[in-house]
């Protein structure tokens, strides 16, 4: 039988023992960053799914809004209908001019009449 050189075998021995130890941390840390990555993206997802639903929530709220808008624009009037008004009016206002000018001479013939069968009340 050979002679078997045990301190060569117990070096080799103590060598693959740190071989695997090494192997063994890599391996742990690659596993534990796995896990960190994993838990991030499960955070992240989770603020995803919050940021979609209160986007959808804010995206109903415009889009109510809105459609009152439209609405509302739908009943005002236009340019042409405005300076038709405008025009209405101005015409309404001479017309007025005139029925108070009509007024006063009214009342001055009133006032006229009144103070002639005052004066021969007699």
């Amino acid at each position: 039988m050979p002679d078997l050189n045990y301190q060569a075998l117990g070096f080799y021995m103590a060598l693959a023992q740190w071989a695997a130890m090494g192997l063994m941390g890599v391996w742990v840390y690659l596993r534990t960053k796995d896990e960190a990555n994993a838990k991030a993206l499960a955070k992240l997802e989770t603020q995803l799914a919050l940021f979609i639903s209160e986007s959808g929530k804010a995206n109903e709220n415009q889009n109510s809004r809105i459609a009152v808008l439209e609405e509302v624009v739908k009943h005002a009037p236009t340019a042409e209908e405005i300076s038709e008004i405008s025009q209405q009016v101005a015409s309404l206002q001479s017309e007025v001019k005139g029925v108070n000018q009509l007024l006063q001479r009214v009342e001055h013939q009133t006032q006229l009449i009144h103070t002639h069968l005052l004066r021969n009340r007699e």
